[in-house]
C-alpha cells in the first residue's frame, strides 16, 4: 500500500465531497418535503444518502490504512453519527427544513448497513 499524497488525495477527496453534497442538499429549501414525509420516502432517501457515504468512507479506509475491519467499522459509524447529527442540527436553522430524530435514525441505519456490506465483501489493498 502506498500512502503517497496522491493516493490519499485520490481516496479521501470522495468522502469529503460526498459530505459536502449532503450538507449542500440540506441547504436547499424544500417546501414539498411534507409530501415526502407522508409516504416516508424521505427516510428511504436518508438511508440511501448515508449508505453511499458508508461506501466511500469504507473504500477510503481500506485503501489507505492497515486497520482491522472491525476498527474501521466503528470509525465509520462514528463519522456517520457525527455527520448525521451535524446535518440534522444544521437543518434546524434552514428555512423550510426541520430536524428529525427519525431522519437521524435512517442516516445511522444507512451508514451501518453500507459499512457492513462493503467491509464484508472488500479486501484490504495490500499493494
Amino acid at each position: 500500500m502506498k500512502n503517497t499524497k496522491q493516493n490519499i488525495l485520490k481516496y479521501w477527496s470522495w468522502p469529503v465531497l460526498y459530505a459536502l453534497v449532503i450538507f449542500g442538499l440540506s441547504s436547499i429549501r424544500t417546501p414539498h418535503v411534507s409530501e415526502l414525509k407522508n409516504y416516508n420516502i424521505d427516510k428511504l432517501l436518508h438511508f440511501i444518502e448515508y449508505f453511499g457515504l458508508a461506501l466511500v468512507l469504507s473504500r477510503s479506509f481500506l485503501k489507505t490504512t492497515l486497520l482491522k475491519k472491525s476498527i474501521i467499522f466503528w470509525i465509520i459509524i462514528a463519522f456517520g453519527f457525527i455527520i448525521a447529527m451535524s446535518d440534522e442540527f444544521y437543518q434546524s436553522f434552514v428555512p423550510g427544513r426541520q430536524s428529525s430524530v427519525y431522519d437521524f435514525l435512517a442516516d445511522i441505519i444507512g451508514v451501518t448497513v453500507g459499512t457492513l456490506i462493503y467491509l464484508r465483501k472488500a479486501k484490504h489493498d495490500k499493494s
